[in-house]
């Protein structure tokens, strides 16, 4: 007789990040996929082919009821963002088989730059929010603080575990707004900020990291001085990489992994493009994938007093090499191809739509989930 399929329980699940990676999880097959959420989204994007469970992620008792109702292969987390959010995960750990939570880059934003570690091409590695945290860069970033101290509050939980570190996101159903906004900059000509893209002379970053004479990157264009490297990745490749954990995490072949990794019972991975590229060069990547869908795009004019209103890290970019170890098989798709679907996805939707929602959840003064 043929064994059941892994159980998934997904917290989140229909918007952006979490929406790419139910599909991804249904498309493979392989699982018996369950949403908790609140059940708000109209209309359930995976109406029929999930069982749902309606609940508030900050109703630890509905939540922990939810996870009591069966033993669960895998939870997939997108919605965990402090300790306090562990509780109830943590008090049903006898009946998860692996944890799987969206962690960020934003992590190392509370984190001392002078623990920091870079690999041979000068991106920082995992290892490098070993440290102390640091009191003021923390106080600038809670949600970084949040999401450290939640991957340091798993570290001792006893689950098996695996922390996904996002940088920026861009991709289909971004719900932010910030890809939003950075296209329709670029048609209406806008100028593009880049005083937080750490060009030499802005002032956008804090500190100075790697390298020899002004560290990595050559001048990009315009006379404004060399760029540092940042990194973004595709709600379409943290799906594939989701897929790849649980691949791995809870496959028959699973062994000890995550267990031992590092000393403990779970691991903390980047998940990014494997290109990283300036501030400039995306920028410019995107005009050009708008062009070949059709768009009136000038070319991109950039302001070194102005945010680039995209980026949230002052560090330069990651090294996704762990996670290619980690997951056998997998690797982001190439960031040309990301940015081309991202521009045929955005010119084929009802724009209106998504600004009506905007402004919506705006006068409701409520904050969009990055996930």
């Amino acid at each position: 007789m043929a064994s059941a399929r892994p159980s998934v329980l997904v917290l989140g699940g229909t918007q952006f990040i979490g929406r790419a990676s139910v599909a991804a999880l249904l498309s493979d097959g392989g699982y018996d996929v369950t949403l908790l959420n609140r059940g708000r989204s109209r209309p359930n994007p995976f109406e029929g082919r999930v069982a749902t469970l309606k609940a508030d992620r900050t109703d630890a008792a509905a939540v922990e009821a939810a996870l009591a109702s069966r033993r669960w292969d895998a939870v997939i987390d997108f919605i965990a963002f402090a300790p306090a959010d562990l509780a109830p995960i943590v008090s049903r750990r006898e009946s998860i088989g692996l944890y799987v939570v969206i962690s960020t880059d934003s992590v190392y934003m509370a984190c001392d730059p002078g623990s920091f570690s870079r690999g041979a091409a000068g991106g920082l590695l995992e290892e490098s929010s070993g440290g102390a945290i640091d009191a003021a860069r923390a106080a600038d970033d809670r949600y970084g603080e949040g999401k450290l101290l939640l991957e340091r509050a798993l570290a001792e939980s006893g689950l098996r575990y695996v922390a996904l570190r996002l940088p920026d996101v861009l991709g289909r159903h971004e719900n932010t707004g910030r890809q939003h906004s950075l296209i329709t900059r670029l048609i209406k000509g806008k100028a593009v900020g880049t005083r937080d893209a750490g060009e030499e002379g802005s002032g956008g970053f804090r500190f100075a990291f790697g390298g020899e004479g002004g560290g990595e990157g050559g001048g990009e264009g315009g006379g404004e001085g060399a760029s540092r490297k940042v990194s973004v990745v595709f709600a379409e490749d943290v799906a594939t990489a989701v897929a790849a954990v649980l691949a791995r995490g809870c496959g028959g072949g699973a062994g000890s992994w995550p267990e031992g990794a590092g000393g403990g019972r779970g691991v903390s991975l980047h998940i990014c493009q494997r290109e990283a590229v300036s501030w400039r060069r995306l920028v410019a990547g995107l005009a050009d994938a708008l062009r070949n869908q059709g768009v009136s795009v000038p070319p991109p004019t950039f302001d070194p007093e102005a945010s680039t209103r995209f980026l949230s890290v002052d560090f330069g970019h990651l090294d996704g090499g762990a996670a290619e170890r980690a997951l056998p098989g997998w690797a982001a798709a190439p960031l040309a191809q990301r940015l081309e679907e991202t521009a045929a996805w955005w010119v084929g939707r009802p724009r209106e739509s998504f600004e009506e929602k905007a402004a919506a959840a705006a006068a409701a003064g409520k904050r969009k989930s990055r996930t």
